[in-house]
């Protein structure tokens, strides 16, 4: 299980107690980010300005269908090969 905790995420297994280890020990150098108020202010008004309802039928989650489809093509013994032009940094 993954969830927040901190400045970071925690990986949950089950463990012993003495297995278990302080978040700080692995998070500590994260530093907190600064946002100025500016960009609070404006963030405010986008998301105050632009209600809209989410209707999940809407939704399609493009990984979960690429990764159905590589593992398709897997299970008929077909090789896979993720495009150069498709890996992106998310930052």
């Amino acid at each position: 299980m993954l969830e927040p905790l901190g400045k970071g995420l925690l990986g949950t297994t089950l463990r012993f107690d003495y297995e278990v280890r302080s978040e700080k020990e692995y998070f500590s150098h994260i530093p907190s980010p600064h946002i100025s108020k500016d960009m609070i202010s404006l963030a405010s008004h986008i998301l105050e300005s632009e209600p809209t309802k989410f209707d999940p039928g809407k939704f399609k989650n493009k990984y979960e269908m690429a990764l159905t489809k590589s593992v398709q093509r897997k299970a008929k013994g077909r090789t896979t090969e993720a495009p150069a032009d498709s890996i992106r940094p998310y930052f």
